[in-house]
């Protein structure tokens, strides 16, 4: 058996919202409120929207076709988790969860964990998981605090994180 590439990065930072508010942005359907350039192709939700076992594709530039699978889904913990997969290339674990932090303020804290499939998938990781992952998760933070206190998508915001 080989040992593949595993890359593991936790990101945790403060929004001046409450998770309530947060919580069901956390979805492949509302996802693209408040991030410009998000697209996602709902593939199975009895709901519509976020749910357990839900799954959907997306297809970005950098990282190609993925098929996501909500793996893990409590609302009223306000925890969702995606286990992803782009052919090929790499799988990667999202896991996020939201802690009141205030009366108005929320906690937030995403874990993401990638595993290469294949020396493209290793060079991916290579490529897309240090400083590139950081800024990624820095734009996503601003466009999300930025809807929450506008109720506006950051322009331009998904040019900028590889997904337009």
């Amino acid at each position: 058996m080989r040992q593949s590439t595993r890359v593991q990065k936790e990101f945790v930072f403060e929004l001046a919202a409450p998770p309530e508010q947060v919580f069901p942005l956390l979805c492949p359907v509302r996802e693209s409120d408040w991030l410009d350039g998000w697209e996602a192709d709902m593939v199975y939700s009895a709901s519509g929207v976020a749910e357990d076992h839900a799954v959907f594709t997306t297809d970005f530039p950098d990282r190609g076709r993925g098929t996501w699978v909500v793996s893990h889904y409590d609302p009223q913990r306000f925890e969702i988790g995606f286990t992803i997969f782009y052919a090929d290339a790499c799988a990667e674990r999202l896991d996020v969860s939201l802690t009141p932090s205030g009366p108005a303020s929320t906690r937030t804290r995403w874990m993401r964990t990638y595993t290469a499939l294949s020396e493209a998938g290793r060079r991916y990781l290579e490529r897309n998981t240090g400083e590139a992952l950081d800024a990624r998760m820095a734009g996503m933070r601003g466009a999300l605090q930025k809807y929450c206190e506008t109720g506006g998508a950051t322009r331009g915001a998904g040019r900028l994180l590889g997904l337009s």
